[in-house]
């Protein structure tokens, strides 16, 4: 066993040259001495299998051992087959371990194979199903076809009175160099309106961190940093301080729930449209182009507003909840698309002036607020 945990080991610190990367896995990105490498381990592997069958142990322990360790092997040789066009092979090489993955372009066959053919009927429900209106797009994405029964159910809550949506009328683009600046600057601005109690959800790392850097010098509010401690235990120390600021990724747009004053503000710093750089969104959005299609209208920006929804979804949790989105990007005003995506929120009150969210968080009615 030492033999196999010790060429395990050689085979996964190939890899960890060249810092934190997410890579897909072909011949140009293999580490050098790969192949070596992976024969070496596959071959211990098989030793201590074989092993394990010729001692005989019929005890449940050493079957389950064995059934990992087949399962394990099986694993890693399908997810360093290159010759599959239908999965994505990914590295990611993280600043502790190395994860190797080999993800569906296409997951609609493989829900249709090994899901829907199998049951009598399925019920989903989520607030989060619809893109503008429609459930085309999940139908698609799951591989849902012929008859299927929806219904939309009207929200439970009073989003225009309990809420509003802020995105500035002036403000740089994503894309500018000026925008990290301005972001942090926005976001202060917004802290100190709610007086803390905010989510702070960015869609880079890099952003995360810059706004965490600068906000911890500026704010008089406790910070929490995604990473810092387990998830969990952030947003139990979030809920428990009462006027705290949570700094996070993409993680923490969705299946987080954190009702009353605690949670008033939730700022996102751009739009969440996969970044095509990702293995995984740029193979989806070749595929489309090859068969003619448009990968902009057709995937990302149904997915992105899918996010956006569950992005907002944090603020209004129940119907004594209150208070503010902001989305600091303002391609949701000077695109086409930006009506799409704001079609697919919640019926929040829409501004663009700041003392608006002031005079919100100051407690004024819906009437004395500066609509966009």
């Amino acid at each position: 066993i030492s033999d196999a945990e010790q060429s395990t080991a050689l085979y996964f610190e190939a890899w960890e040259s060249g810092g934190e990367r997410k890579i897909t896995i072909d011949d140009r990105t293999l580490p050098h001495g790969e192949q070596e490498l992976r024969a070496r381990m596959l071959a211990r592997l098989d030793v201590v299998g074989g092993r394990l069958e010729a001692a005989g142990d019929a005890s449940e322990e050493a079957f389950g051992l064995l059934e990992r360790l087949e399962a394990w092997r099986d694993s890693l040789l399908f997810t360093l087959d290159e010759s599959g066009q239908d999965y994505v092979r990914v590295a990611e090489v993280r600043a502790k371990n190395v994860l190797l993955s080999a993800n569906p372009i296409d997951i609609a066959p493989v829900m249709k194979e090994h899901l829907w053919t199998t049951l009598h009927a399925a019920l989903l429900t989520s607030a989060t199903l619809c893109t503008a209106g429609s459930f085309d797009f999940l139908r698609g994405q799951i591989g849902l076809d012929g008859t299927v029964e929806e219904l939309r159910v009207p929200s439970p809550f009073d989003y225009p009175s309990q809420g509003l949506f802020y995105v500035p009328e002036r403000f740089p683009q994503p894309s500018s160099p000026e925008f990290l600046d301005a972001l942090c600057q926005e976001a202060l601005s917004l802290v100190h309106a709610s007086k803390g109690r905010a989510f702070l959800l960015c869609t880079s790392l890099k952003n995360m961190r810059a706004l965490a850097r600068f906000l911890e010098a500026t704010i008089p509010y406790p910070l929490l940093v995604q990473g810092d401690e387990p998830k969990g235990l952030l947003l139990e120390h979030f809920r428990e301080s009462g006027e705290a600021v949570l700094v996070a990724t993409t993680s923490f747009w969705q299946g987080v729930d954190v009702q009353g004053e605690a949670l008033s503000l939730v700022v996102l710093d751009k739009l969440p449209f996969g970044s095509p750089q990702d293995p995984l969104t740029q193979a989806r959005i070749e595929r489309l182009k090859k068969a003619g299609r448009d990968p902009f209208t057709e995937y990302q920006l149904p997915s992105a507003a899918i996010l956006l929804q569950q992005g907002a979804g944090r603020l209004i949790r129940s119907k004594q909840d209150r208070g503010v989105v902001a989305c600091l990007d303002v391609r949701l005003r000077q695109k086409g698309y930006g009506r799409q995506l704001i079609a697919s929120l919640p019926d929040f009150q829409i501004t663009g002036d700041i003392a608006s969210v002031r005079a919100f968080f100051n407690g004024a009615g819906r009437d004395n607020l500066s609509e966009a």
